[in-house]
C-alpha cells in the first residue's frame, strides 16, 4: 500500500514541476499536496520530492524558477530563491 501511495506522491510531483511555469500557485497546492500526503502516510519519501522541497522554507523548487542549481566541487547545489536556503546534493561518480 506505501509503495502505490509513493508512486502516486511522484506523481504529483511530476504534475506539478508541468504546471509550474503557467500556473505557479497552483503547482505550489499541488506540490504541498503530495508533501503533506508523504508525511501522514509515514511513507519513504520518494527521490524527486526530496529533491524538488527546499529544506528551510519547504517551497517548491524548479531550475530557473524558484532555484539556481549549481555544479561545484562534485556536489549539486539548489539555491532557493524565495528564502536564500541552499540545499546540497552530493553527486557520484
Amino acid at each position: 500500500m506505501k509503495t502505490k501511495i509513493v508512486e502516486e506522491v511522484a506523481e504529483l510531483v511530476s504534475c506539478a514541476a508541468d504546471l509550474y511555469e503557467r500556473f505557479p500557485e497552483i503547482s505550489a497546492k499541488v506540490f504541498e499536496t503530495s508533501w503533506r500526503i508523504a508525511l501522514a502516510v509515514n511513507a519513504k519519501t520518494p527521490k524527486i520530492l526530496k529533491l524538488t522541497t527546499c529544506r528551510y522554507c519547504h517551497s517548491f523548487l524548479t531550475p530557473g524558477g524558484s532555484a539556481r542549481v549549481r555544479l561545484v566541487d562534485g556536489s549539486v547545489i539548489w539555491y532557493c530563491l524565495k528564502c536564500s536556503g541552499k540545499n546540497r546534493v552530493r553527486r557520484y561518480a
